[in-house]
């Protein structure tokens, strides 16, 4: 219980230098020597602590919890509302919490880019008779965005320009074995070179 308070005065400590009021010359000196917490262990919670900085609750948790429980919770936090993360902080274990993370951290909603180009009236139209065409097989509506994907795909991608090219052949050291007897009997078994 007292770790846990001491983890969450770190915060503070630091961002006021007061470990140097005790004589100590930085943060991890002070939570080695006071609490035997290690260097990565000090840097986590100050890591944590950054991250809930703006909200309270999720603050006042670590407290209560401990900082580790709420350091799985932290990839949610822009994503989902803070009440709720302060609820699953309350009721699950930490192991919980990290399955639970990792399943909404994966369904991540798609980043879409918007792309804007002008066409002329009749590859417009094209477009959308593709699109009318794609509907009817469908038998739901389709956004522009997944037609012109449908289109990108029907496009035969570009040939390899090695396959254009032709393949070359590998250059190697080897020497077809009657070539080499044929060298071999014109000089007698000698090298040709003077």
């Amino acid at each position: 219980m007292w770790s846990r308070k001491f983890a969450a005065l770190l915060p503070e400590v630091d961002k006021r230098q007061l470990f140097r009021k005790y004589g100590f010359y930085s943060i991890y000196e002070f939570a080695a020597k006071l609490a035997g917490m290690g260097r990565k262990t000090v840097e986590e919670v100050l890591r944590t602590y950054s991250k809930v900085e703006d909200r309270p609750l999720l603050k006042a948790q670590i407290e209560q919890f401990g900082w580790s429980k709420v350091r799985v919770i932290t990839p949610l936090i822009e994503t989902v509302e803070e009440t709720k993360l302060v609820e699953m902080v309350k009721t699950l274990p930490r192991d919980a919490l990290a399955e639970c993370v990792h399943e909404l951290k994966g369904v991540k909603p798609r980043e879409f880019e918007t792309i804007t180009f002008k066409v002329d009236k009749k590859t417009a139209l094209e477009f959308r008779k593709f699109q009318q065409q794609l509907e009817k097989k469908a038998k739901v509506k389709m956004p522009l965005g997944k037609v012109l994907a449908k289109l990108l795909t029907k496009i035969e991608p570009a040939p390899k320009i090695s396959s254009v090219l032709g393949k070359s052949k590998k250059v190697t050291r080897y020497v077809p074995v009657q070539t080499k007897r044929e060298a071999v009997a014109k000089h007698n078994g000698k090298c040709a070179y003077p």
